[in-house]
């Protein structure tokens, strides 16, 4: 009987935090369908997920979604042009300019700042952020506070190219480095953005 109750404590100690991580990373890979927009917006991210995120950007080019791809982190803007990507320097050349950062923040962050002064130069109103599914929840957390007001259209879309390892119910190791990490963040921006002036 003892030995019953003791497998049946781990068992619901597993199960608990089993049915807790999945219901976490189910939150994270937030996705939207896609609308044609102004811009599509591409964040960076590791070598073995970025080709899979660029493939999507240029799908959705492809697709006619929009015709302009921002990479705010280099600062890049590429246009479609007969079925290639030419870089666009339109709006760099004429002094696009990013406010000072705050000492603490969070590099998803930047491109989100980087990505509004962009479209407020050039006049664009909506935008589709690309990265990775896992990504797409704290994407729009920031986006939502940076991105005020009802003229801002933006729509969050997760690469249908990057392919999780569902072996064990997502529990693959990278998985769930990926679901702490994006945890982290979300917590660690929303304390600096109460602190700091950083919108």
């Amino acid at each position: 009987m003892k030995l019953f109750k003791t497998i049946a404590r781990v068992s619901a100690f597993f199960g608990g935090g089993l049915a807790i991580y999945l219901l976490s990373y189910h939150y994270l890979t937030y996705n939207e369908d896609p609308v044609k927009s102004d811009i599509i917006v591409l964040f960076v991210g590791s070598d073995d997920e970025q080709k899979f995120r660029v493939k999507e950007a240029q799908q959705l080019m492809i697709e006619g979604v929009s015709e302009l791809l921002v990479i705010p982190a280099y600062p890049t803007i590429f246009r479609s042009k007969n079925g290639e990507n030419v870089e666009d320097r339109r709006g760099f050349d004429n002094g696009i300019t990013f406010q000072i950062y705050p000492v603490f923040y969070e590099n998803t962050h930047i491109e989100i700042l980087r990505a509004k002064a962009i479209m407020e130069k050039l006049n664009y109103s909506s935008a589709i952020m690309v990265s990775s599914p896992y990504h797409m929840r704290r994407i729009k957390i920031i986006s939502k506070m940076v991105f005020r007001g009802e003229e801002w259209q933006l729509h969050f879309v997760g690469s249908r190219f990057v392919k999780f390892n569902l072996v064990g119910l997502n529990l693959a190791v990278n998985n769930m480095k990926n679901t702490i990490s994006e945890y982290v963040k979300i917590v660690f921006f929303i304390f600096y953005s109460l602190v700091e002036n950083v919108l």
